[in-house]
């Protein structure tokens, strides 16, 4: 699926739940009770253990939409896109990664607080 389409349909969910947990398998658990409640996109944290294990858990029981959080670094998005995520969000803009996101086709999301920290220049 596209960057456009994905994009579109996380502004249709209007909610992205943020799952920061210590282990795979809460991740995983709380996807599945998110997504029977009615909250289909989920994104979990690189700062979650084993956090690629629990997007490949989650993309293969077909729980909804699932993207990646807090990557930083291309070896991240690469995992997490392996795993099944289908968006990565940064909590700062990363060059390498979006170049990289871009050159995929990939869904990238870059946190910012101001317009000068998400200048190429």
């Amino acid at each position: 699926m596209t960057p456009d389409k994905i994009r579109e349909r996380l502004y249709m969910e209007r909610v992205i739940v943020v799952l920061r947990e210590n282990t795979a398998a809460a991740c995983v658990e709380k996807a599945r009770a998110l997504a029977a409640g009615g909250l289909k996109v989920a994104e979990v944290t690189f700062t979650t253990p084993d956090a690629a294990d629990a997007i490949a858990r989650i993309a293969k029981a077909n729980q909804g939409w699932v993207g990646a959080g807090s990557i930083t670094a291309i070896k991240q998005a690469e995992a997490a896109v392996a795993a099944g995520a289908q968006f990565l969000v940064s909590p700062v803009h990363v060059k390498p990664v979006a170049a990289w996101a871009k050159a995929r086709r990939v869904l990238y999301i870059p946190g910012a607080l101001t317009p000068q920290e998400v200048c190429d220049l």
